[in-house]
């Protein structure tokens, strides 16, 4: 890794960054938005799945148009639709402008994640690459961590819920301009459009750069080392075929309850705590700002053990414990204290899941395809979080009081059971894009 290519990967993680900021702030704030524009009940679950759909939408075609036309030329107009969408939200007089505001920014932060796993993932050294990915999270534990702990600030302290999305659309646009003149474009999606003499123009830019910084001569690349790249098409169907249809299944199945049981779960937390153990609202808020706090040694974990261990037995072992202790949830959710514990080291496992799931996925598809693959997976996590409000909004009101338990129980069932397919799954850790297509 060089300055120059981690200047690539933070204009690129800088959008997850946005996208968890705008996740935890609609759970922080989900309420006090039901509030403020008179919704009844039930529409809290619009309300935190007003993203969603959107969302899904522009995970699907960014992923296909980042594999036609390129994954920097995606990145020109995500984070604009981030910044329109967050400052009609915040201004939004009734709850339809609010909603035609979530949609515009839902399609934006949708648009992003699947490209930014493939750039990253193609800028990468093959040793660095998995930590590198898993690292994103760690910008999404920075956004979590924003959100939820400036949301406290300003409801605890008489400001509302308006004023969060203003804070964030600002620095989103500073990050759109940075990207429109410092950001290449991925040289491997160029070889593999036949753009040789693109391609060859960035990385040399990029050997510049670094004998520059180095102060030294690179040294030759050993004959043996190169791939021969082939132009080739990218038909859609490739990504459901005999040969990846099965991985792509299991990646969306994992992308799926993933969201579920650490997103969509993570938002009912104020929700649950305040309307079945009659927490007040920063009590409620404090809790789930806690839990976003130990983000970080998610992060840190997975950073650890991703290299060291690998992505396959990780992926294994953090669906066990992250199931298990959903179900340990379920069975203290009538003690505050213990609450506390077991739902901080829940989110713990969370992340260092979900950094596993967001290194692993880019690697198994090729270039050619891998914006698309990407989207594909990440279309399903999208969904999951458009209809899971639906199926826990319902649950937890047919669930009064410490019976909502249920729905830990299941969870916890489910993560574990997640676990198993990833015993036939093939292993990525320290092997080229190229060695892995193959």
């Amino acid at each position: 890794m060089t300055r120059y290519q981690w200047w690539i990967y933070w204009l690129c993680a800088a959008g997850v960054l946005f996208g968890a900021a705008d996740i935890f702030t609609i759970f922080s704030i989900g309420v006090n938005v039901q509030q403020t524009f008179n919704l009844s009940g039930p529409l809290l679950s619009t309300v935190i799945a007003s993203a969603a759909p959107a969302g899904m939408l522009g995970a699907f075609v960014a992923g296909r148009l980042g594999d036609s036309y390129g994954r920097k030329a995606v990145f020109q107009y995500t984070l604009l639709m981030y910044f329109i969408g967050s400052i009609i939200s915040g201004i939004a007089p009734n709850f339809a402008t609010f909603m035609i505001g979530r949609l515009i920014l839902g399609f934006g932060i949708g648009g992003e994640l699947p490209t930014i796993l493939a750039l990253i993932s193609e800028y990468s050294p093959k040793r660095a690459r998995g930590p590198l990915l898993a690292l994103i999270n760690g910008m999404y534990a920075i956004g979590a961590l924003i959100a939820s702990n400036s949301a406290l600030i300003l409801i605890s302290s008489g400001y509302g819920w308006r004023p969060l999305f203003y804070i964030l659309a600002v620095p989103a646009v500073v990050i759109l301009i940075l990207r429109r003149w410092g950001l290449p474009e991925s040289a491997r999606w160029l070889e593999a459009k036949g753009r040789k003499e693109e391609a060859e123009k960035i990385v040399a830019h990029m050997e510049q750069n670094i004998q520059r910084l180095s102060g030294k001569e690179l040294q030759p690349v050993p004959p043996e080392s190169t791939v021969q790249v082939i132009q080739e098409k990218a038909p859609l169907r490739e990504v459901f075929s005999r040969k990846l249809g099965p991985l792509t299944g299991l990646l969306s199945w994992a992308w799926w309850i993933t969201s579920f049981a650490g997103i969509s779960m993570p938002a009912y937390y104020v929700y649950i705590l305040t309307n079945n153990f009659h927490y007040t609202d920063v009590q409620a808020l404090s809790v789930l700002a806690y839990s976003v706090d130990a983000n970080v040694i998610g992060v840190a974990l997975a950073l650890l053990t991703i290299e060291f261990i690998g992505r396959k037995p990780m992926l294994i072992l953090t669906y066990l414990g992250y199931g298990l202790f959903a179900i340990l949830v379920g069975l203290t959710i009538t003690d505050p204290q213990m609450l506390l514990y077991t739902i901080v080291t829940l989110n713990i496992f969370i992340v260092w899941n979900f950094s596993m799931i967001l290194s692993y996925t880019p690697e198994i598809y090729p270039t050619r395809n891998r914006a698309s693959g990407d989207g594909v997976v990440t279309t399903v996590y999208n969904f999951s979080q458009f209809i899971s409000p639906y199926i826990i909004g319902p649950a937890i009101l047919l669930l009064p009081g410490s019976s909502v338990a249920t729905l830990f129980y299941a969870e916890g069932i489910l993560l574990v059971a997640t676990a198993i397919p990833f015993f036939a799954a093939k292993e990525t850790k320290r092997k080229t894009l190229e060695q892995i297509s193959t």
